[in-house]
């Protein structure tokens, strides 16, 4: 066996049973020229001596694709473009993005592990560039804005909102909007930029939900005091004039309508 014979997932998965060789199916002593060769493979490809496969998260907490498989205790990397992911070791756990949900992260400012909820290392936006386009399906930009209501201990399934039908996505808009724009102050209003396009002009729109997913993130994000102290009335009360299963959740939480 050659050194070139040696992939990146060979190494991945010799690094969780480093006495056996997957490609001859032999066992390995350990500090033999076989088993030194995989080490050596393995700090070319991880100097930080972890990996993809050492990641707490199976999958991308936003876009939730699938990032490795375990199977009799082993763990296999599944998706295919590694040079696509991130990882990071952060208090001695290792975690892994898309890049694609960092600069999604990074176009809204979250800085938090929308899992975790723990801040983010400060340097992991340093190499994003955002003048590249950005896609999201919706469901995985519901995921991460239903779990900023997990910080004020609310919790949403976000699939009621991508179930919703067009007449009620409407009518969450013209209730939102509403109570949005009577109890913000018009100073704070120009910060932000939200619910800036009117019921009769969003009736007209294509994309309705994703816009309305970009006005929640922008409400659950804000530093202002009094809309992070509003942010859970605004976006959960419109919610329960939508669907009564939120509704019954959250019953002390709705609009005066």
């Amino acid at each position: 066996m050659k050194n070139n014979d040696i992939d990146i997932n060979h190494i991945m998965t010799w690094s969780q049973n480093k006495n056996y060789n997957m490609i001859t199916k032999r066992k390995i002593k350990t500090n033999t020229a076989t088993y030194k060769m995989f080490e050596k493979k393995y700090k070319e490809y991880f100097p930080n001596m972890y990996s993809y496969i050492d990641s707490i998260e199976d999958r991308d907490p936003i876009s939730l694709e699938i990032f490795w498989i375990e199977k009799d205790n082993i763990k296999t990397m599944v998706y295919k473009n590694l040079d696509d992911l991130y990882v990071y070791r952060e208090n001695n756990i290792v975690h892994c993005f898309e890049l694609l949900s960092l600069k999604y992260m990074k176009q809204y400012n979250i800085t938090n592990h929308p899992t975790t909820m723990e801040k983010l290392p400060s340097n992991i936006f340093d190499n994003i560039n955002l003048e590249e386009e950005i896609k999201v399906s919706l469901e995985s930009k519901a995921l991460n804005v239903f779990n900023l209501l997990t910080n004020i201990s609310i919790f949403i399934d976000s699939i009621i909102f991508i179930k919703l039908k067009e007449k009620e996505i409407d009518k969450l808009y013209y209730e939102t909007h509403s109570f949005y724009h009577m109890n913000i102050a018009e100073n704070i209003k120009s910060e932000i930029n939200t619910f800036i396009i009117e019921p009769c002009e969003f009736y007209k729109m294509t994309n309705k939900q994703s816009y309305i997913l970009d006005c929640y993130n922008l409400l659950l994000t804000c530093e202002f005091p009094t809309v992070k102290y509003m942010a859970c009335y605004i976006v959960v009360g419109g919610l329960t004039t939508v669907s009564p299963k939120i509704k019954k959740l959250y019953p002390d939480i709705g609009y005066n309508i």
